[in-house]
């Protein structure tokens, strides 16, 4: 409608976007559109268009092999039927206990997050009463929507009531676009559902913080092994989906964090003094991480364009520690050692467990896109990065300040 208004977040960008089309010719971006719309929707095409796709993969990621059609077809109709698949799953696979025993730890990090926010030597007391007030009133949404859990379909039935598909199988798909098209912009004339889950699938291994509504959603997916398992020693758990769940909650306090107050309202709530002392801070961070060469492809990290989730890394290991530390006060001798590496500590098989849940192997060709692209760190250094930064780390492991991977100035936001 020619009355509504629209909120543009980045007009900045709008405008160099704008300026980019301006100059280009009318056939240029009508290639560029259908490019974007095939080289999306190529992989549900026959075997040729499929060829051509994996060619493209080979020069910019190095795989030489595609994805399993079984695998393929598996990914696509979880992502546009992924609340039916989700209530299938969560049925066959997931243990109810999971949602009680996660909760418990993820108020026992927010807690912690609480006592640190209330021990930073650099926000005024102003800032202090909000960010904890802010950090109160995040809501976590954990495995999935309560009513999957139900034997009620009825919301199914109706959200999925004109999904019919007896087509072949790219018509189907394109059937399916469309049915995603009118849903999203029906969103725009019906008002927010607080209890809805969206940008997220319970069958996404995945999780994310959702800045304008202050929740943070951890899918049933991702609440397994190596991150998550119910008769796991607790330094496992805390180590794994713990730090995830300490960084998750960090976002809602970093430079972009900051922009949102405790209802979700892009406000500023910190003090300038605050904003200043954090800025020092941040930059810290950005130095750390911009001397950080990832040698398989020598190229540097950018630490201004990671800094958001870099910030939230190092957080979320120490809310996990230290909330794990806590729990272990009043548990005591209830974690057993695991078979053949009971020469370890518990605190040291947490560090141990944190950095085995980043393993990763890369081609040179992702390797070099996800410098260029990503807003997170490479694998290696969300290990390295936070663990320098750590005193604790250091007492955990017998560090020298100074030698290895731990630093003598130190990165502290939280």
């Amino acid at each position: 409608m020619d009355t509504d208004i629209v909120i543009v977040t980045a007009p900045k960008f709008l405008d160099g976007i704008s300026s980019i089309i301006n100059q280009q010719s009318p056939r240029t971006i009508q290639n560029y559109m259908i490019w974007k719309f095939i080289i999306n929707q190529a992989g549900h095409m026959p075997r040729r268009f499929r060829n051509i796709v994996q060619q493209f993969n080979h020069v910019i990621l190095g795989t030489s092999t595609a994805e399993s059609r079984t695998i393929t077809c598996a990914n696509y109709v979880n992502t546009v039927m992924g609340l039916p698949v989700s209530k299938l799953y969560i049925d066959e696979y997931f243990d109810k206990n999971t949602r009680k025993e996660t909760t418990e730890m993820i108020n026992n990090i927010r807690n912690t997050f609480i006592t640190m926010v209330n021990r930073s030597t650099w926000m005024d007391s102003k800032s202090k009463i909000i960010a904890i007030k802010k950090a109160r009133a995040i809501k976590a949404k954990l495995g999935y929507p309560d009513y999957l859990e139900s034997d009620d379909m009825t919301k199914l039935d109706k959200d999925f009531a004109e999904y019919n598909f007896n087509l072949s199988y790219m018509p189907n798909v394109l059937s399916a676009m469309q049915l995603h098209s009118k849903a999203s912009l029906q969103m725009l004339r019906y008002p927010i559902d607080s209890k809805e889950w969206s940008d997220i699938l319970p069958t996404n291994v995945n999780a994310i913080h959702r800045l304008s509504a202050n929740e943070i959603l951890f899918p049933a997916a991702i609440l397994q092994t190596p991150l998550f398992d119910k008769d796991a020693p607790k330094y496992l758990n805390y180590g794994g989906i713990g730090y995830i769940m300490g960084h998750e909650i960090a976002h809602g306090f970093g430079d972009e964090g900051k922009a949102y107050d405790l209802n979700g309202n892009k406000v500023s709530w910190w003090t300038n003094a605050t904003v200043n002392a954090f800025n020092i801070r941040k930059n810290c961070i950005v130095e750390q991480y911009n001397n950080y060469t990832l040698a398989q492809v020598n190229l540097t990290v950018n630490g201004q364009k990671t800094k958001d989730e870099n910030i939230a890394d190092d957080a979320g290991l120490k809310q996990a520690f230290f909330a794990y530390q806590q729990w272990a006060k009043t548990h005591k001798n209830v974690d057993k050692k695991l078979p053949g590496l009971t020469k370890y500590s518990t605190e040291q098989m947490f560090f141990m467990n944190f950095g085995h849940t980043w393993c990763t192997k890369m081609t040179n060709e992702a390797a070099h896109s996800y410098i260029n692209r990503e807003v997170h760190s490479p694998e290696q250094f969300r290990v390295r990065g936070p663990t320098s930064n750590f005193v604790e780390f250091n007492r955990v492991f017998g560090c020298i300040t100074g030698q290895g991977n731990s630093r003598v100035n130190k990165c502290n936001v939280w």
